[in-house]
This record gives C-alpha cells, structure tokens and sequence, in this order.
C-alpha cells in the first residue's frame, strides 16, 4: 500500500492536482461578497472544508509515504503548517 501511495504521490498529476486545488481555492476565498450573502457564506464554507479535506489527505499521505523526511524539507513543514493551522 505503501508502495502504491509513492507512485501516486511521484505523479506530475498528483501535483498538478493539488496546485489546481490551491488556486481554486483562492479563486474562492477573492471572490467572496461584501457584505457576504447567506448563500455565498453557505458556498464558502462548503468550499473550505472540501479544500481542507484535500490539503489534510496531502499532508496525510505525504507523511505516510516519507515517514519522518516528510519533515527534512522546508517546503513540507510550511506546507503542514498552513493544513494544520486551517484546521
């Protein structure tokens, strides 16, 4: 299973994917109302959450597939604290 996640992670789709997600869900957060509508409110936290659910399984799976050097690299431990502080 380990193995699996390792070539899924090391696919340029896998990282076009999520930098798909991140840019969506700035396009979200820019694109929020003043003064926010009920609906628009509603869209936002739906959107929130989905992101979150995808940047948690990033993280999640990252940290599955490269154990402790999940954290060796720069990159990730800002990555894990943008996700956790999210949270």
């Amino acid at each position: 299973v380990r193995r699996r996640a390792f070539e899924i992670m090391q696919r340029p789709a896998f990282d076009h994917a999520i930098t798909a997600c991140i840019c969506a869900n700035t396009v979200f957060m820019v694109a929020t109302d003043f003064p926010p509508s009920e609906d628009g409110e509603r869209w936002d936290e739906i959107a929130n959450e989905v992101f979150a659910v995808i940047f948690n399984l990033e993280a999640a799976l990252k940290i599955y597939v490269l154990k402790s050097g999940y954290f060796s690299e720069n990159w990730n431990l800002f990555d894990f604290v943008c996700v956790v502080s999210t949270d």
